[in-house]
């Protein structure tokens, strides 16, 4: 396992999992990275392949060969479950683990789930994932969305047990989240106009914050009889679940651009101080300075008390100060529409029907 990317190729790195995904849309690793020694066929790749095309990966292997090596599992060797001393103790299936999911970690305080497209791996015993099988029109994107929710969110702790680390997100209690029938049977013309008129309502209530015209047409396509239960034959699900696919598709995005401009700003404050904030004291404080109630003169605050570890910039002082501060007020600029945009999306999301 290893934290960082640093010199290892994508082509033999997959994100591990088991917490990927800790944030809502965000998909993260912090179990961080698995070195992936096979080929897109699941096959181990040589030590002679690796080395001449993976250099850096085979230097790090080698390094490790002894640690490798005592690895047991249920009594074997890596030898003897890979075919080589550095293959993986357990290796899911290569084809279906490359498919777009939902990786769910094992266990979680809450429902936060994001698509992963990068193919993240997990063993037993450390995630999940939710597939979509070949032949659905559910869109993945749309099951996401309503994992999310706060009405999931409620369900989910009533049905699965609490462990001291959270609930257990296996398929037993995911199947029991309130996961709506969608009827897909509206014209393909009708089904897209309509879907447009609600997305361009989405962009105007997303911008004024007033939602209640756009609720109130929702509403129309979900036809309900006297005693409150869907009308199915008169209701056009589909162009709801259109509508929250949508959403979903947009929060993602918001999320990987809010994500996006944080580690480009603190990618730019390590470079600029030369040590990384990982490790510096206030971590926390000093990587969640987008939030609301953060300040500048907290951030500041927690950069000077490691003035000690900080040994380019002088600190304190208006010489480093001023490019520091500079920096920050241009990134929090960036993300306070995305984080307001965000928070609206979410605020919608909740409340259709």
């Amino acid at each position: 396992m290893i934290r960082r990317l640093y010199h290892c190729r994508p082509e033999v790195a997959r994100g591990a999992g088991g917490t990927g995904g800790r944030d809502k849309y965000e998909i993260s690793w912090e179990d961080g990275y698995l070195i992936h020694p096979y080929d897109r066929s699941g096959d181990l790749l040589t030590p002679t392949v690796l080395r001449s095309r993976f250099p850096h990966v085979w230097q790090y292997l080698e390094e490790h060969e002894a640690i490798l090596r005592q690895r047991v599992w249920f009594g074997k060797s890596p030898d003897e479950r890979s075919g080589a001393w550095y293959g993986l103790m357990y290796y899911p299936d290569s084809q279906l683990f490359s498919r777009t999911k939902i990786p769910c970690p094992y266990l979680s305080r809450d429902t936060s789930h994001c698509i992963d497209n990068q193919g993240t791996l997990f063993g037993v015993r450390a995630g999940y994932g939710i597939f979509l099988r070949q032949a659905v029109d559910l869109s993945l994107f749309y099951v996401l969305v309503l994992l999310n929710s706060r009405l999931c969110s409620y369900r989910f702790k009533q049905v699965s047990p609490e462990f001291q680390a959270g609930y257990k997100n296996n398929e037993v209690y995911i199947s029991q989240l309130p996961i709506r029938k969608v009827l897909f049977r509206t014209n393909g013309e009708q089904r897209g106009s309509a879907v447009d008129s609600l997305k361009r309502g989405y962009e105007r209530a997303v911008l004024s914050g007033d939602f209640n015209s756009l609720l109130n047409t929702v509403g129309t396509f979900l036809s309900a009889i006297p005693d409150g239960w869907p009308d199915l034959e008169y209701e056009r699900s589909d162009v709801v679940h259109d509508l929250l696919a949508f959403l979903g598709e947009e929060m993602t995005k918001l999320h990987k651009d809010n994500q996006g401009e944080m580690k480009r700003f603190l990618g730019w404050l390590e470079g600029y101080l030369c040590v990384p904030v990982e490790d510096l004291k206030s971590e926390t404080r000093l990587k969640e300075y987008w939030k609301p109630e953060a300040t500048w003169e907290g951030f500041w605050d927690a950069l000077v008390q490691n003035k000690g570890r900080i040994r380019k910039a002088k600190l304190p002082g208006n010489q480093a100060e001023q490019p520091v501060r500079e920096g920050f007020e241009s990134s929090t600029g960036k993300l306070q529409p995305i984080l307001h945009r965000i928070q609206r999306t979410d605020w919608l999301i909740d409340r259709t029907p």
